[in-house]
């Protein structure tokens, strides 16, 4: 009898053990401030895009494809236009002659 206990008691623990160890990451966008985040949760409502189509088994590599991933780099910053504008010439410090 207690046999049987000792080998219900492993078969759980067997059957157990993978399923506390499937976890899977993912990578998910932000809608609202534009930031990436890993998390354990697929996302389900409309304020966080999953990036790209699937998950990952550690959380480094998750953390790795935030690094790689287009939607997470930070915007590049409009470019100044103020440097396009044409410059002044210089004056000359010695004003010139008066022509007649």
């Amino acid at each position: 009898m207690i046999r049987r206990y000792v080998v219900a008691a492993v078969l759980a623990a067997g059957l157990a053990t993978p399923a506390l160890a499937a976890t899977h990451y993912y990578v998910v966008h932000s809608m609202q401030d534009d930031t990436c985040n890993v998390v354990e949760k697929k996302p389900k409502d409309k304020t966080w895009a999953m990036v790209g189509t699937s998950s990952y088994k550690t959380k480094d590599a998750a953390d790795a494809a935030v690094d790689a991933a287009p939607e997470c780099q930070p915007k590049a910053a409009a470019p100044d236009d103020s440097q396009d504008e044409p410059q002044d010439e210089p004056q000359d410090s010695v004003p010139d002659a008066p022509q007649e």
